[in-house]
């Protein structure tokens, strides 16, 4: 942002490069300065409509779920019921991997950090009580178009490892970078591969976003149930033209 003379402030995107002679002395400048004032506003303004819709969504989404857990309350039947409590856990997910991106800087990625955050306080809410920790660095990013695929995938293996009777102690939800790779893991005492409904929903999410999904046993016992996709989307390499039939 450059001061004008007549007062106010501009945005401008400013270049420059040195102009050396044969011995490598400095000779003169060469550089632009051209107003991005209105580019600049259009995207601020693209970003503020972004995060409204966004806030949009995570409220319907939330009142989408509130309106399932009422009904999952007058359910008779227990399978009924549990049916509809894991409906409200991948709605209430979705809504988490949206109010972490709200609070993104540049809506283009998540903090997984804030990720692992919201999907922990959305569990504590269908399960009172339960003891699950998170843990990842701050400075750990993923693009928001694989955030909330991974948030679904993390809470269905979340409320897993919640329900599952022979987890005794804490379960932690964490993530980190290893070799250019995201790894996000669930552990707990019992900790095993995703069956059932559950099952489908983690391997069809898997294969959207080129993830892949393993069971690691820990020496102390107890073990890990662990996502892992690239930190980076692979970059779409365009074909060659087919070349021309000789004549």
């Amino acid at each position: 942002r450059l001061a004008l003379r007549v007062g106010g402030w501009r945005w401008f995107r400013v270049q420059g490069a040195p102009v050396c002679d044969a011995a490598g002395r400095l000779h003169h400048w060469v550089g632009s300065c051209t107003d991005v004032e209105d580019r600049h506003r259009a995207a601020e303004a693209q970003a503020a409509l972004t995060r409204a819709a966004d806030h949009r969504v995570k409220n319907s989404l939330q009142l989408m779920a509130a309106l399932l857990r009422l009904q999952a309350g007058r359910m008779a039947e227990p399978a009924a019921r549990e049916a509809l409590r894991q409906a409200v856990a991948r709605v209430q997910a979705v809504a988490e991997a949206h109010r972490a991106l709200e609070r993104s800087r540049d809506l283009r990625r998540v903090p997984v950090a804030d990720l692992l955050a919201e999907l922990a306080a959305g569990a504590s809410v269908l399960r009172p009580g339960a003891d699950l920790r998170t843990d990842a660095p701050r400075d750990l990013m993923l693009d928001a178009e694989r955030a909330i695929p991974l948030a679904l995938m993390l809470a269905e293996l979340v409320g897993a490892a919640l329900q599952r009777a022979g987890t005794t102690g804490p379960v932690q939800l964490a993530a980190r970078a290893q070799g250019g790779r995201l790894e996000a893991w669930v552990e707990d005492d019992g900790a095993e591969l995703a069956t059932g409904m559950a099952e489908l929903v983690v391997g069809s999410l898997a294969r959207q976003i080129g993830a892949k999904v393993a069971l690691r046993r820990l020496p102390g016992g107890g073990g890990q149930v662990v996502v892992t996709l690239p930190l980076q989307l692979p970059v779409a390499v365009p074909e060659d033209d087919p070349a021309p039939a000789s004549g």
